[in-house]
């Protein structure tokens, strides 16, 4: 119940008198959610170890698995998975994926407190906003650290699918930060459910290793590597050049416009000296994925879909 009142609506902390603002009241709800945990620790420290057994067991049927493993650390997982979800749907009810920054809300008079007046304001240096970006950091690190956590339980059980479902939860909830090319962040969020996965296996998940494998060597490979200049409009040959320059590529090639080899297909770069751990240890990363695949014909396509950069980088290095 702690934890539920520390969720609801609260006046501006800010302010003893008047209505609150919508900053007050966002700075509100961390402080808000921030006391109502620590009050639910205060109660459990009361409680001891008073009935400890059955609420773990009521903790580990909400998740409704059908699984036969017991044991206090199976437990554990389970509630790991349950608390690291619901505070990401937490966050979502703050319009935050996981690992983002809240967006500043639109600046306006109603909007700030009383004292900044019409004056304009950063809103980095606004302590009720600062205080509700801090709060939802700690949101995202601590589902973080509660699924890589839960990996490391799995670990110790020698359960490869523990581990797995922690990975899986990871990847769909930060495939947000994949598509916006944010592949360095997210070598601290996989990189320690990726060494699980290496303890015990990926429970055929092969797939799923490939993807995360990738991932990281993209993020390590990704501040060293120039960026693309931007594409410029080629010129339009007239006809008469554009039939010559035809004729001649298909006597070059021997079949036409299909054969001959391919210039342009790698784009070449030097590379800063102080890169090279960086692009070793991309590529000790994709090695990962090979050498925990005996390239079966499900696993050689997977391979296939996610090749190992050495080839391509070791002659940059």
């Amino acid at each position: 119940m702690h934890v539920l009142d520390g969720e609801s609506n609260t006046k501006d902390p800010s302010t003893g008198k008047g209505p609150p603002t919508a900053l007050g009241r966002l700075a509100g709800r961390a402080k808000q959610f921030e006391k109502g945990v620590s009050k639910a620790a205060g109660h459990l420290k009361r409680l001891g170890d008073e009935n400890d057994q059955e609420r773990v067991r009521i903790w580990a049927d909400l998740a409704k698995t059908s699984s036969q493993t017991t044991g206090q650390t199976f437990f554990a997982v389970i509630v790991y998975y349950l608390y690291s979800s619901a505070l990401v749907q937490l966050l979502r009810t703050e319009a935050v994926q996981l690992a983002d920054k809240p967006v500043p809300p639109e600046d306006t008079i109603k909007l700030r407190p009383k004292r900044y007046g019409e004056q304009l304001v950063n809103f980095d240096d606004m302590p009720e906003w600062v205080s509700y970006c801090d709060w939802i950091s700690s949101l995202s690190n601590e589902v973080i650290h509660s699924f890589q956590r839960a990996a490391e339980f799995g670990v110790e059980l020698k359960e490869p699918w523990l581990v797995c479902n922690a990975a899986v939860y990871l990847w769909n909830y930060t495939t947000h930060m994949l598509s916006q090319g944010r592949h360095k962040e997210v070598i601290p969020i996989y990189s320690p459910v990726l060494e699980a996965m290496k303890l015990t296996g990926h429970a055929g998940e092969t797939v799923l290793l490939c993807q995360m494998c990738n991932a990281i060597a993209q993020g390590f490979m990704q501040p060293w590597i120039p960026a693309l200049p931007p594409p410029t409009a080629p010129a339009t040959p007239s006809k008469d050049k554009s039939e010559k320059a035809e004729k001649t590529k298909g006597r070059q090639s021997g079949k036409g416009t299909k054969g001959g080899h391919q210039k342009g297909r790698y784009r070449q770069f030097v590379v800063d000296p102080e890169a090279t751990p960086y692009f070793e240890a991309s590529i000790r990363c994709d090695r990962v994925c090979i050498e925990h695949n005996k390239w079966s014909r499900d696993q050689e396509s997977c391979a296939n879909q996610y090749p190992p950069p050495s080839d391509h980088f070791m002659g940059v290095l």
